[in-house]
């Protein structure tokens, strides 16, 4: 039978972290991707002058999650 690993359990060796600023930049990056597919598919109509802003803020939010986590050494 397989046990399962928890992924958050420092205690247990082998077990993995979860990076949530990690997660965070990929979530920015998914987000753009597919805002800009329904734009190409025309779904949406984005305006070019709020894209690099938003991916910006995202990115800065991403590595504010990750200090975060670091500093409670997680």
């Amino acid at each position: 039978m397989t046990t399962v690993t928890p992924i958050h359990d420092p205690t247990i060796p082998g077990a993995r972290r979860y990076d949530m600023g990690a997660a965070a930049a990929g979530l920015v990056f998914m987000g753009a991707g597919a805002a800009f597919l329904l734009d190409r598919l025309e779904a949406i109509a984005i305006r070019e002058g709020i894209v690099l802003p938003a991916v910006v803020v995202g990115l800065g939010l991403a590595l504010v999650i990750s200090s975060i986590q670091r500093h409670r050494g997680e």
